[in-house]
């Protein structure tokens, strides 16, 4: 199948007119490519077994991205997925070929990418388990986003999942006054790069304005603040591009059933939403709304919401509401929350706390929770099969006790472990996938990372994408570090490799004296011993180590 999109592609590349200012604009500004973490297959599959969708499995999945840029998104995927394949396709041949050289460096055989208009996409382009549209729905023509659905309702396998993107209205309201101000003051006849610098200054200017008694006032500062720091590329396809429609909700979901496609759920839970409610107001909103739709729309309107991220199915399957504790089972689940106080007490009066690192918090008094959550934070960023994590959960829960065992109490505690998932999935404060993902829990004797992370880091990536899909900043010496780990360097060499920056820093921060250099050497300890053991822990806790089994595999 890909064989035969390759040759179209490359002789047939000519866009329709609707596509053809797009194709113009992305080649001369490009996307700097980005991992959606939403999006990964395990992530997607294991929300829809939530909702009791029986999810392809994901191991050997087929995978398309419509919109994929560089391919950034489906690379790293491809990486931790060997037996799985996957397409992108993308009006831009620039963006394209930029991915096809990062496929080539790091010798994937499972991933093709193709130059290629939406509204190009052949009908025997074949069938896929999931289907990805990040940031393409909103910003293309009417005509790209009806060929958008007809792909999900085409190309999605029988049990095939979607995902897709989009602006949504009220929070768009807020939004589109500082849209309009740069389309109307900003020369649009000019290079994107240039248009792009200054839209930036008159937003700099909009940053340090005064706007009293506006009702846009505080909106347009939060904006401002928010695209203050973002790309250039963002800002101009966010913001001046021609297209950028946004919808309620409701308009999405008719859109959805006029294709033939349900809805299933959102990447953010609903149900947290709505328990963050006064519990007044979130009775009524659910005494009142007619169905599921009606009570998503209203809490849409109460927080403003500015996108969604939505997964979506042929329609006919049998989707639940809420999720249901009883497919937890099946999952796999990692998380490294924050226990707040650092010792919990188990008694069941006492409130501990688990927090992400993006701030979101869940309090929890039972017991079997606590334990569950620690031994969580204890296996990160090893990956738990449920039945595992139980077996871990009530051997702590027994050894606190002063006995090896919870004879009698098994129904209950995987009851209240399974609610105690879904709330801490819901709340973002953990994580499930239909599978495990295959990150070390260890430091080897020759650490070997992600050969992803090492290539970002070569070409001087500021993003560093782990193991779980995520992306983060890392230190220079992690940087170094990470760069010379590829399974033939023991920890011993690699600390010896750092020494001459250890000692540079130490002196110039004053930390040491200048005969430290002798406590340098492996083996002696000091100043310089610990600083390298932080970051090659920090390295391993960023889930960017791959296991010792995958040493001479295709991941190395």
């Amino acid at each position: 199948m890909t064989a035969k999109v390759s040759r179209e592609c490359e002789t047939m590349h000519e866009v329709s007119p609707v596509e053809r200012d797009a194709m113009a604009s992305y080649n001369r500004l490009p996307f700097q490519g980005r991992a959606h973490r939403e999006t990964h297959p395990r992530r997607l599959a294991a929300r829809a077994r939530l909702h009791g969708l029986p999810a392809p499995p994901t191991r050997a999945c087929r995978v398309l991205e419509l919109g994929c840029a560089s391919g950034d998104n489906l690379i790293a995927m491809a990486v931790t997925m060997p037996d799985a394949t996957f397409l992108g396709i993308d009006i831009s041949p620039r963006q394209i070929r930029e991915g096809r050289d990062t496929i080539a460096a790091l010798g994937l055989h499972n991933i093709s990418l193709e130059a290629l208009g939406i509204l190009e996409v052949p009908a025997d382009l074949g069938t896929f388990d999931y289907i990805i549209a990040h940031g393409v729905y909103s910003w293309v023509p009417q005509p790209v986003r009806d060929k958008i659905l007809e792909v999900f309702a085409t190309n999605l396998s029988r049990d095939g999942i979607g995902y897709v993107c989009y602006n949504t209205y009220p929070g768009w309201h807020f939004r589109e006054p500082i849209r309009h101000f740069l389309r109307t003051h900003v020369p649009l006849d000019q290079p994107e790069p240039n248009a792009a610098r200054q839209a930036r200054d008159l937003l700099d200017r909009l940053g340090q304005a005064s706007i009293p008694d506006s009702l846009f006032g505080p909106a347009v500062a939060r904006e401002v603040a928010l695209f203050r720091d973002l790309p250039d590329a963002y800002l101009y396809h966010e913001l001046l591009e021609s297209d950028n429609q946004p919808f309620y909700f409701t308009s999405f979901l008719d859109d959805l059933r006029s294709a033939g496609l349900a809805y299933v759920t959102d990447t953010e839970s609903f149900t947290a939403l709505l328990d963050n409610l006064d519990d007044d107001i979130a009775d009524w909103i659910c005494a009142n709304a007619g169905d599921r739709a009606d009570v998503e729309q209203s809490l849409d309107y109460l927080y403003g919401r500015t996108i969604r991220h939505s997964l979506l199915t042929r329609r006919g399957a049998a989707i639940l509401d809420r999720p249901s504790g009883d497919a937890v089972a099946g999952l796999a689940m990692a998380g490294d929350p924050t226990v707040h106080p650092e010792s919990p007490s188990f008694d069941p009066g006492v409130t501990a706390r688990f927090s992400s690192s993006n701030g979101k918090t869940l309090g929890v008094r039972d017991p079997v929770s606590k334990a569950g959550l620690l031994e969580l934070r204890a296996a990160w960023p090893a990956c738990l099969s449920f039945p595992d994590l139980l077996e871990r959960t009530r051997a702590r829960l027994g050894a606190h006790a002063g006995r090896g065992s919870r004879t009698g109490q098994h129904d209950q505690d995987v009851d209240i472990l399974a609610s105690t998932i879904l709330a801490g999935h819901a709340t973002g404060v953990l994580d499930l996938l239909d599978t495990r993902a295959a990150v070390a829990d260890r430091i080897d004797r020759a650490p070997l990372a992600s050969p992803l992370a090492r290539h970002q880091v070569s070409t001087g990536r500021p993003f560093i994408t782990n193991l779980y899909h995520e992306e983060l900043a890392l230190t220079e010496m992690e940087r170094n570090l990470l760069l010379l780990m590829d399974g033939t360097r023991t920890c011993q060499e690699l600390l010896a490799s750092q020494v001459p920056d250890l000692l540079a820093r130490s002196l110039l921060d004053n930390r040491v004296p200048p005969r430290a250099p002798a406590r340098a050497r492996p083996g002696n300890g000091g100043a310089f011993e610990e600083s390298f053991d932080m970051a090659l822990e920090h390295i391993r806790r960023a889930a960017l180590l791959v296991p010792k089994s995958r040493h001479g595999g295709r991941l190395a």
